[in-house]
């Protein structure tokens, strides 16, 4: 529990001073994200900002459309050690970032939930080296293109053992503390922090006909992988809004009071937040948010057929699916559920298969671990309250780097879902990229008190 008053590190003139200075520098570096760039376009200008924030070498990682930049001293023993995550993978950019002087707004596909907060740390950083005059936290940036994704970073991640990092400091000890920016935060007007997030179980189901016929053959009364497939997903949730799989809720452990309590605390208004985000609601009594973050669930990612044509009924039909779990699920279990739901569901003239394509596990941070105690002082700092510390909420799977590099994860998301992300109307308001900087500040500042 937070004392009454907590011991001022920084100010909301300190940074502001910062942000005035580099207000030019940042609108122009979101400016330059122009429509139809390649992924080494975008990775250039990342790699340039983060090496002159964290005063680091880089490296490409990953397919080559992602950079690690780190500190090119070796930490010393007083140094606290933390590792930002964030993403500039927005792909999706159909046209030129707008930014517009009247309201000092960042325009564009990414600039809320992407490459806005991974900045926002990279000024919060600069901001408290400015306020201290030393190096006592070694900040280091892993920025993700295109195709790398924060629940597999095995290959690239920079921690002991993983060769392909080279660069000195957290490569050789492993960082103290994780910062996830590619996640959502929950409310502005109400601070949270989100300690945990489920874990996903990605499947790739089939359906095999043999052959493809030509439409006039049964004038569409053939058995149609495609239709099919379509049909055995329709049914993958009841009339309560529950998943239809047999033994799926094995070990699933309901949340208790204090947890969903905190879904609504503050004032935050669950249902508005649905709406909001455009997400479509779900039947029974939990609302959308609970059933979002705190239950099992499923999302289908992609349906098609490997046989597309115009004149031909497919021969085929793949489904990707997404099976989100909750603390005390097992994988091997629930593989086991789906895979025994999907061979019972098919009809018999088809071949099903299914192959697991990845498989993370829940996660769960203790509100005592180095990052969220930072966080949870930083937050009260900013804001002039305690936030709520809700369980449950980042990115499925993402908890996932925890286990890797055995620190502590927290979620430094900016901005709220919205139906605009993604869009050529997602936007970054001046004044919340200021309060996302102070944050990050903040945060530095109170782990580099220990």
């Amino acid at each position: 529990m937070l004392h009454s008053t907590v011991p001022s590190v920084a100010s909301k003139a300190d940074v502001s001073t910062h942000l005035n200075s580099r207000y030019a520098a940042v609108h122009e570096l979101f400016g330059e994200w122009e429509g139809e760039m390649n992924p080494e376009d975008r990775a250039d200008l990342v790699e340039a900002y983060f090496k002159e924030a964290a005063l680091g070498e880089s490296q490409r990682v990953g397919n080559g459309a992602s950079v690690y930049v780190s500190p090119t001293e070796v930490a010393s023993s007083r140094q606290v050690n933390i590792l930002v995550i964030g993403r500039h993978d927005v792909q999706d950019l159909v046209s030129p970032t707008v930014v517009s002087a009247a309201d000092a707004t960042m325009q564009g596909p990414g600039t809320a939930s992407r490459l806005g907060p991974t900045v926002a740390f990279g000024e919060g950083l600069q901001a408290a080296r400015a306020l201290t005059g030393d190096d006592r936290v070694a900040v280091s940036f892993l920025s993700l293109g295109e195709g790398d994704s924060v629940s597999d970073l095995s290959a690239i991640l920079p921690t002991a053992g993983v060769p392909s990092i080279t660069i000195p400091s957290i490569s050789k000890t492993g960082p103290d503390a994780v910062f996830l920016t590619n996640s959502a935060a929950w409310s502005p007007q109400h601070p949270t922090i989100t300690t945990g997030c489920r874990g996903q179980l990605t499947v790739q189901l089939s359906l095999q006909a043999g052959q493809n016929f030509d439409d006039f053959l049964g004038s569409g009364a053939l058995r149609n992988p495609l239709t099919k497939m379509a049909q055995i997903l329709g049914k993958l949730r009841d009339d309560r809004g529950r998943i239809a799989i047999d033994d799926f809720y094995n070990r699933a452990q309901a949340p208790g009071d204090d947890a969903r309590a905190a879904l609504s605390a503050g004032g935050h208004d669950p249902d508005q937040w649905a709406e909001r985000a455009d997400i479509a609601r779900f039947r029974g009594r939990l609302s959308t948010l609970e059933r979002a973050t705190l239950w099992p669930g499923f999302s289908v990612l992609d349906i098609g057929t490997d046989s597309p044509s115009t004149t031909r009924s497919p021969a085929s039909a793949v489904a990707t699916v997404a099976f989100y779990l909750v603390p005390d699920q097992r994988h091997s279990e629930v593989e086991a559920a789906v895979r025994r739901w999907f061979l019972d569901s098919a009809p018999a003239e088809l071949r099903p298969s299914i192959h697991v394509l990845s498989s993370t596990r829940p996660f769960r941070e203790s509100v005592d671990s180095l990052a969220i105690a930072a966080q949870t002082r930083a937050a009260y700092r900013v804001h002039g309250q305690q936030p709520i510390h809700v369980p449950a909420g980042g990115p499925a799977g993402s908890g996932e780097v925890s286990y890797m590099v055995g620190a502590p994860v927290a979620f430094a998301g900016i901005s709220p879902p919205s139906a605009t992300f993604g869009t050529t109307h997602e936007a970054l308001p001046w004044s919340q990229f200021s309060v996302a900087t102070e944050l990050a500040a903040e945060t530095i500042l109170q782990l580099r008190r220990g």
